[in-house]
Parts: C-alpha cells; structure tokens; sequence
C-alpha cells in the first residue's frame, strides 16, 4: 500500500488555511466546536448549531451504508449494502473501494459529511454483536481492504471516522469492561489497520471506544491518543468519543481527545472552566481545533455545501448484488448439487424467521433503511 497522491494531512496550503481559520475563533466557538455542538442534529427537537467560522457537520452511522436518510427527498435515498463482514470474504481490494464509493456517494446525497465508519474492530469473541461491521478476525486483511473503502468514501468530500479505537471487541458490558492488552498484542493484533487507514488511507478522524483499555477508559489513554496514535502513527486528524463515552474534562482533552460526542456532556462550560482556570491550556485547546479543521479544510468540506440530491439508487443495488454474490462462500458443492436447476425442483423448504422478511444486516447504528429489497423466499420465486 503506497501513500495516496494528494493528502489534507501533507499539505502546507492545508495548514496555512487551517491557521488563518482558527484565528476567526472566539474561545466560546472552540469550545462549541470540540465539544460537537456545530453539527445539523437529524432530530426536529435539537436546537440549530451555534454560528461558527465553519459550515455545521452532519454526521451519520456506516458502515455497510447511509443509516440516516434525507427527510428533504421523501423516500430511502439509501442502499442497504452487505455487511463488511461479507466484503471480507470476497478477498476484493478493488471491490471493497467500489463499495467506499457507493457509502461516500450516497452520504453526501443524503446531506451529510461525516460518515461515522468504517469499522476495523479485530473479531475476537464469538457471541460479539457488531461483528458484521467490521472486516474479520485478521489484521492484514482488515488493513488491506479498509483502506480502499477510506479513500473512495473521502473522495466524495466527506470525512471517514474510524471506529473503535483501540481494542473493542464485544458489546457485552462494553461501557465498563476493561481490556487487559500487552504491548505486543496491540501492536500486532490490534493496530495494523489502523496504521493502514492513517497512512494509506488518510482517514479523517477517529473514534474512541467505550471500553478501558489496562485500567483507563479508551477516550482518555494517553499511550493510545498521544504516544501511539499521534507520535508512532503520525496522525494528524482528530478523535471523536463514541456516543456519550467521554469519562472526564480536562483528563480526556489533556490525553488526546478533540470531540465530544453526546447530548449531554462533559464539556461544553466544564472545559470552558478548565480553559479559563488554566487546567487545559489554551494552547492544548487550539490544537484540538486544528485536527479537525485539518481534514475539514483538506478534503473540501468548506467548499461544497450540504444538501440532499437522488443518488443512483439502480447502479447502487447493482454493485450491492455483485458485492452480495462475490462473498457467498461454498465449502463443498457435494454432487453438483448447485447451481440449482427449476427443471429437476419441485418444492424447496425455506425454514426461519427470516425467511420473509428483510434482514439484511444488524441492527442498531449499522441498521441502513434499504430503498428496495428483497426476501429470501421472493428472491427463489424469482
């Protein structure tokens, strides 16, 4: 994997541009800003964001597609595409920047710039429930597909979101557990393809995970944030928290995080407090700025305004068939049994209680709104 040709983090154009912005910031819109209040809520009842020398973000849940569809445009503007699980086991980098392609598409033509995915959480418990987001139990292939899907999602002027940095392997207790890692074991296992996504991918920001990792929480590690993320990997875009997984004020922002994600926070005023009090220094403060106006500036955010417009939805279910089929994985075809023929069929069992619905992938912030879709017992009809 080589570095990509234009990169926002390389970029002294970007940098001379992020520091004339950031001079246009009062200390009460830095405080806004990293504390995820200059965002579009997709709810009516939030309030507008506060004024901002950037345009607001709208951020919505991946990874196998756009979980928040536009209200403006009526119906699903949406692609429900397979799991990344199931890219995985295609083996298909140039597949797996196809379906990048489609994920940062239809985020913009739903009206947002931030796509929260993909996911490179290494599949390690058995019973996980958001194994499906990710791509698999190995780290090569996680970093060697990851990286496609990044730089195709980016190229539509949105911004990609890592998750789950670092070590989050399951949803049981996923808000207390603390994940007991060696040095080895995080550097072999679970950092690969986040190096791939920093340093060929380019990706915008991170998301830190709920989880602690050797007795502190994911969102304030120092070793994780600053020591690995920043000074090995060279990154220089910014962390979010995972929703409401921000644990402290100053502690978090002085470990490394630069974006609080909730409703309702520990930022906001405490971090003004601690900026005004000297705790969190100004100067630590405008550097959480700059990583994320970095990305904002470098990948065009500032100059393409958001909207919603139709996306291709027919050439969208197309590569989402094509991904599907690619990923189907027959150990032993036992007698020629398939493909099967109508001619020698009489009947066929279809057994389950997903037989006639629409199941295509987990629920919760991987639940994408499918446009079309077809059942398991309509598509043998067919």
């Amino acid at each position: 994997m080589t570095d990509h040709p234009s990169r926002w983090d390389a970029s002294e154009d970007v940098e001379a541009r992020v520091e004339t912005l950031l001079q246009r910031f009062s200390l009460q819109q830095k405080i806004d800003l990293v504390s995820g209040k200059v965002v579009v809520a997709s709810d009516p009842w939030s309030p507008p964001p506060p004024e901002s020398p950037v345009p607001p973000f709208s951020l919505t849940d991946g990874p196998a597609g756009v979980r928040i569809p536009s209200k403006a445009l009526g119906t699903p503007n949406t692609t429900a595409l397979p799991a990344p699980i199931a890219i995985a086991a295609t083996w298909d980098e140039v597949l797996a920047g196809r379906y990048g392609d489609v994920i940062g598409a239809e985020t913009r033509a739903n009206g947002h710039n931030v796509l929260l995915g993909p996911a490179v959480d290494i599949a390690r418990a058995p019973l996980a429930g958001r194994t499906f987001e990710s791509f698999g139990e190995d780290p090569l292939l996680q970093a060697r597909l990851v990286v496609p899907v990044i730089r195709a999602v980016q190229a539509h002027a949105v911004q990609a979101c890592l998750k789950h940095y670092v070590v989050n392997n399951q949803e049981h207790l996923r808000n207390s557990i603390d994940v007991r890692v060696d040095e080895r074991a995080l550097q072999e296992i679970y950092l690969p393809p986040v190096e791939a996504a920093v340093r060929a991918g380019g990706v915008a920001a991170l998301m830190g995970a709920y989880n602690s990792i050797n007795g502190t929480f994911a969102c304030e590690h120092p070793h994780t944030l600053t020591e690995v993320l920043r000074g090995q990997l060279g990154f220089r875009g910014y962390v979010m928290s995972d929703f409401m997984a921000t644990q402290s004020t100053a502690e978090a922002a002085l470990a490394g995080l630069d974006w609080e994600l909730t409703m309702f926070g520990r930022w906001g005023p405490k971090l003004l407090a601690a900026v005004e009090d000297g705790r969190v220094p100004l100067e630590v403060l405008d550097e959480m700025v700059r990583r994320i106006l970095r990305p904002t500036v470098g990948l065009g955010l500032l100059d393409q305004p958001l909207g919603a417009t139709p996306a291709p939805l027919h050439e969208h279910r197309a590569l989402a068939r094509e991904a599907a089929e690619q990923a189907i994985v027959l150990l032993k075809n036992e007698g020629a049994l398939l493909p099967l023929t109508p001619r020698d069929l009489r009947r066929i069992a279809v057994i389950g209680p997903d037989a006639d619905n629409i199941s295509a992938a987990g629920g919760g912030s991987g639940l994408v709104p499918p446009s079309s879709a077809v059942s398991v017992v309509d598509g043998l009809r067919a």
